[in-house]
């Protein structure tokens, strides 16, 4: 198990391309994942996949990111189920900025600390 094991991180885009393979890659790894997406059919297979044998739980949450309150109340959530986060905690951006410019104006008390892991994208 890696040295990441047993944090706990949201990743935002996670229904595909590189925040699905974040998830999966961060649920192998023993991390508890919270996946948001606008795409809930799509995003719950990612997270249903994440878990098939994973050491970590991924978790699925409906959230269009040009909507301010819908990301605060999916945020919430995210971190209901998480148990909280802390300044030791990580919040990964996978998203494509230039379709949703809300983020620009998101609170910034809701980015505790970001890191980087290298991801393949492959399935």
């Amino acid at each position: 198990m890696s040295s990441i094991a047993g944090s706990r991180i949201i990743v935002t885009g996670g229904a595909s391309g590189m925040g699905a393979a974040i998830v999966r890659a961060f649920a192998a790894d023993g991390v508890r994942v919270a996946s948001l997406d606008i795409n809930i059919e799509q995003g719950r297979a990612v997270v249903a996949a994440a878990n098939d044998g994973a050491n970590g739980e991924a978790a699925f949450f409906a959230c269009d990111v040009a909507d301010k309150p819908n990301v605060e109340l999916a945020m919430g959530e995210a971190r209901d189920w998480l148990g909280g986060l802390d300044d030791n905690e990580i919040l990964l951006l996978g998203l494509r900025l230039r379709q949703r410019r809300c983020l620009a104006r998101r609170p910034t008390s809701i980015i505790r600390n970001c890191s980087s892991k290298r991801i393949s994208t492959r399935s």
